[in-house]
């Protein structure tokens, strides 16, 4: 079976993403750190991290071998920063079987950000 996309033109992703930062302004406690995963959270955590006003790091998980087919889970760069005690939002492009979320969490679980 094909994967299928939906595909946002910038208009739509920057005001997606506008709304998200207007709610995480709203909540407390409020995001101390971005960590976007690299390479497809990229762009989203950028414009997040200027929105949002706060520092963002990367960890880079790969696990396509192409476009449609998804191998190992492997994180080939580490976080460079300790979030021992912050909020953190994570970010990605895409969830679809939900691997790479669940990858980062077990490494972030171990480095202890802070819990709501």
């Amino acid at each position: 079976m094909a994967i299928q996309y939906l595909q946002l033109d910038w208009t739509t992703y920057n005001s997606y993403t506008l709304n998200l930062a207007a709610t995480l302004l709203s909540h407390d406690p409020t995001v101390n750190e971005i960590v976007a995963i690299s390479r497809g959270g990229l762009s989203f955590g950028h414009i997040l991290s200027d929105l949002l006003r706060v520092p963002i790091w990367t960890i880079t998980i790969q696990s396509y071998t192409d476009i449609q087919t998804q191998g190992e889970i492997k994180i080939t760069a580490k976080l460079q920063t300790s979030i021992e005690g912050k909020h953190i939002l994570l970010v990605d492009d895409v969830s679809d079987s939900g691997k790479n979320v669940r990858a980062s969490s077990r490494v972030f679980k171990r480095i202890g950000p802070q819990k709501k």
